[in-house]
């Protein structure tokens, strides 16, 4: 079938997301995989796919999110992603595992991937993240709605990009990407301006403040800035705008340093900044008010008080956020009422439909 005929025409899988470790190791070895520094049996499996696809084949997989959006499976990426060396055409619907799963059972959030082996005109279709609930699921695969990606969006970053509407999306990350990444704002040096975020958790905010949350989570780091103030930061960071920047390029479970410093924002205005100053004093003030405190049984301490925060009553002052950031963009009306609203479904939850 390979070395005869030219290998397969189709190869469909659901191969196993398990860790190339130490355990597996001393039981086999592999070499002159490219993808060997990824690290799990998955990416190997991609990899030794498309080796053995005819010219004309099709590989189908169903694999994790990361694959296509974290910093260690870059060497997957390359190879997935269509570029000068492989002339494919490349289909991607992601799914998430709230409210409903893909799998009962497997609480992770998911890709369904089609490459192609050769064509002549290469081309990436993504579908952004779907959300269903278990009651709508016999339509999932109907209501799948693909964008073909403009060739410019192959080159920002080595992540696939999850784009779900190339009419806006494009545009904004043409703008978005004129601009320098914040990690020039970065100190190695502690600053009095500063944030303090989680690297894990939060399904659709990520708590940004500008000091120690005390809710006692172990997964909570610091990060240090010159020549922009906490507030400033925090504004940034907790924007609807830094929302759709995350869910386009990475996984939406890590809060990575990487992935917040590679967020783009440079030589603002006085006058942008002076507004975003202000906007992230009110966001943190709001974030405070709407903090509420709960007692949580906790299985090595017992009953515990934990402060919880419901970001989503801070939306108007997010919404503010993002008008400011459109200016400096340069985002159209249409843009912007794309990134204000973007997710919002799940982000607000119940509140948006009416129910206390």
């Amino acid at each position: 079938i390979i070395k005869g005929n030219g290998g397969f025409d189709v190869i469909v899988g659901n191969p196993p997301y398990v860790e190339y470790g130490t355990k597996l190791k001393s039981v086999y070895t592999l070499r002159d995989y490219d993808t060997l520094e990824c690290g799990n049996l998955h990416a190997y499996i991609a990899e030794r796919g498309l080796k053995i696809i005819s010219i004309n084949g099709y590989l189908g997989l169903i694999i994790p999110l990361p694959s296509i959006s974290t910093s260690r499976m870059v060497d997957l990426q390359k190879i997935i992603k269509p570029n000068d060396n492989n002339d494919r055409s490349v289909w991607i619907s992601a799914f998430d595992e709230r409210p409903s799963s893909l799998f009962d059972g497997v609480d992770q959030r998911l890709i369904i991937e089609i490459l192609s082996a050769k064509v002549e005109i290469p081309l990436l279709s993504t579908t952004g993240i779907n959300r269903w609930s278990s009651a709508t699921r016999f339509n999932l695969f109907f209501n799948l709605n693909y964008a073909v990606q403009e060739n410019n969006n192959l080159k920002y970053g080595n992540s696939i990009l999850k784009i779900k509407n190339n009419k806006y999306e494009s545009s904004i990350l043409r703008k978005f990407y004129l601009n320098k990444s914040i990690l020039n704002f970065k100190s190695d040096t502690i600053t009095k301006n500063l944030i303090y975020y989680r690297t894990a958790g939060g399904r659709y905010w990520k708590v940004i403040e500008d000091k120690p949350s005390g809710t006692g989570t172990v997964s909570e780091k610091a990060a240090y800035f010159r020549d922009l103030e906490s507030s400033q930061a925090v504004a940034l960071i907790s924007s609807s705008t830094f929302w759709w920047y995350y869910s386009c390029h990475f996984d939406m479970f890590n809060l990575k340093d990487y992935m917040i410093f590679g967020f783009r924002f440079s030589n603002g205005s006085s006058e942008i900044l002076a507004k975003l100053k202000r906007n992230g004093i009110d966001y943190l003030n709001s974030l405070q008010n709407h903090a509420e405190v709960k007692i949580i049984n906790s299985k090595t301490k017992g009953l515990v008080e934990q402060k919880q925060y419901v970001i989503n009553k801070s939306k108007p002052i997010i919404d503010e956020i993002d008008k400011v950031l459109a200016v400096h963009y340069g985002f159209t009306d249409e843009e912007l009422d794309f990134i204000i609203n973007y997710d919002i479904k799940y982000r607000m939850g119940k509140e948006l439909e009416g129910e206390d």
